[in-house]
Parts: C-alpha cells; sequence; structure tokens
C-alpha cells in the first residue's frame, strides 16, 4: 500500500477547516491533525474523525483484553469532508463529555 501524501490530504482539508473552526470554536488545528490520526490520510467515505455509527462498515480495531482486535465496524460517512467537520464540530459542541 502506497504512504499517503500527508501534506496534499492537509492542504485538500484546509479551507473547511478554517470556514467550519470559525463558525464553530473547534480550532482549525484540531479539526486537522485528527483526521491525520485517524485516518494516516487514507481515507474511506471522508470518514475523517472515526466516529462509529451507522454509514459506511470498514476494516478497524479495537483493544480487547490488552490486545489488538481486527474487527469490522460501522462509521459515519459524510458527502464531502466538510459534512464530516460539520458533524465532528456538532459532536464535540452537544455532548457534555467534551465539554
Amino acid at each position: 500500500m502506497p504512504i499517503p501524501d500527508i501534506r496534499a490530504f492537509v492542504k485538500s482539508l484546509v479551507a473547511a477547516a478554517v470556514d467550519v473552526g470559525r463558525r464553530t470554536g473547534i480550532p482549525v488545528e484540531a479539526l486537522l491533525a485528527i483526521p491525520i490520526n485517524e485516518t494516516g490520510g487514507d481515507v474511506v467515505g471522508n470518514i475523517l474523525y472515526g466516529i462509529k455509527g451507522k454509514g459506511k462498515t470498514v476494516d478497524t480495531w479495537e483493544v480487547v483484553n490488552g490486545k489488538r482486535v481486527n474487527i469490522k465496524d460501522g462509521f459515519r460517512s459524510y458527502a464531502s469532508p466538510k459534512a464530516a467537520m460539520e458533524d465532528f464540530a456538532r459532536f464535540l459542541n452537544e455532548n457534555d463529555r467534551y465539554k
């Protein structure tokens, strides 16, 4: 598997991150850094933030009893990166856990 061009990946997200960050108060740096951590730049279905739910089922992993276990799980997927960022911002702003 080729290594994704992370700079190109980030560049493709900057305009949306600036807009969403300005409107929601979520730092642009977070809107850009988290997708790199979650995806490594290899994005499927605009799943940028790893929010589980109905959407697209993909290969992923969980830690079970201290060991990595490969699984398939459902994640929220989006029509665009900007839609993913907007939902992520809503997710953070509406969940007491993140306040």
